[in-house]
């Protein structure tokens, strides 16, 4: 695999976005708009690409995005509440043992709980974009759940010894796939956005393209 200057290279490499859209930047309050979306494109990137990173590194990205979720506009929302499931279900492995099951769950309950608190889903106004954004959302959670069924319950209980003793990481190498898949999908709508408020040299391009 890489070695640590080859994951150096590629997280610098990924973080472009963040920096050329600074860099461009018309004035102080343009970077001062782009401060949050460029700290956790940045942490999303040494996420994918960093020298043996942690999987609970998420919540540094994680954060920047909910300080924009709380101002509001609907696409900020929408990527905070599926980062943050997704940064909720990728720590979950770190209680290992059947007797945390209990634990998980309420973790679980109490993560929705506060983000349709505190982030209340903002759906576009109308027409095919809040439709998708819908379906997406509950999507994303269907998986999660079907996921957790699979590795807390179904495996434990219905998958025989001897199949579950062979196959014993599947359920965490789903898991982990999916959370990958997530973070790409983020990281790449992030550098989408940065790159257009790069080109436009306008961080009221990047605010516009999230409501």
């Amino acid at each position: 695999g890489p070695g640590p200057k080859a994951c150096l290279a590629l997280t610098l490499f990924a973080q472009l976005p963040a920096l050329l859209a600074l860099a461009r930047a018309r004035d102080v309050s343009s970077v001062r708009k782009l401060a949050y979306p460029a700290a956790a494109h940045t942490a999303l990137a040494a996420f994918l690409f960093g020298w043996h990173v942690h999987e609970k590194f998420l919540l540094v990205a994680v954060a920047p995005l909910a300080l924009l979720a709380l101002e509001g506009r609907p696409l900020d929302v929408f990527v905070y509440r599926h980062a943050a499931r997704l940064a909720t279900f990728a720590v979950l492995p770190l209680l290992p043992g059947g007797a945390e099951l209990g634990t998980k769950i309420l973790l679980v309950i109490g993560e929705e709980f506060l983000l349709n608190a505190c982030f209340p889903a903002a759906w576009p106004a109308a027409g095919p974009a809040r439709r998708v954004a819908r379906a997406a959302e509950a999507a994303h959670g269907l998986v999660l759940f079907g996921l957790f069924l699979l590795k807390e319950v179904v495996y434990p209980c219905f998958v025989p010894a001897r199949l579950a003793a062979r196959f014993e990481f599947l359920p965490l190498m789903l898991w982990s796939v999916y959370g990958a898949v997530g973070v790409v999908g983020l990281a790449a709508a992030s550098s989408w956005r940065l790159l257009g408020a790069a080109a436009r040299g306008d961080a009221g391009a990047w605010e516009r393209d999230a409501d």
